[in-house]
């Protein structure tokens, strides 16, 4: 997902702010600034300045049965 997701971004020069919807943010965005700093490599960085917001699909929002979910709704993004 990390080089797909980087290699989109790469289309995308000179945006400011991305929300990224994917089932699966809250377990793959917790680490995603360290990931992109250690491992991923320097042509296919996003620009430190750039916000990325994740979202749940609300289809998905209920399996989760988690509280504190609701900061990844993408009716609250």
């Amino acid at each position: 997902m990390d080089y797909v997701f980087g290699s989109v971004l790469k289309s995308f020069q000179g945006i400011k702010e991305c929300i990224v919807s994917y089932d699966i943010a809250c377990q793959w965005f917790v680490n995603l600034r360290h990931r992109v700093n250690s491992d991923w490599p320097e042509d296919l960085k996003p620009p430190k300045n750039l916000a990325i917001t994740p979202a749940i699909p609300a289809f998905h929002h209920p399996g989760h049965g988690q509280k504190k979910h609701k900061e990844y709704d993408p009716k609250l993004v």
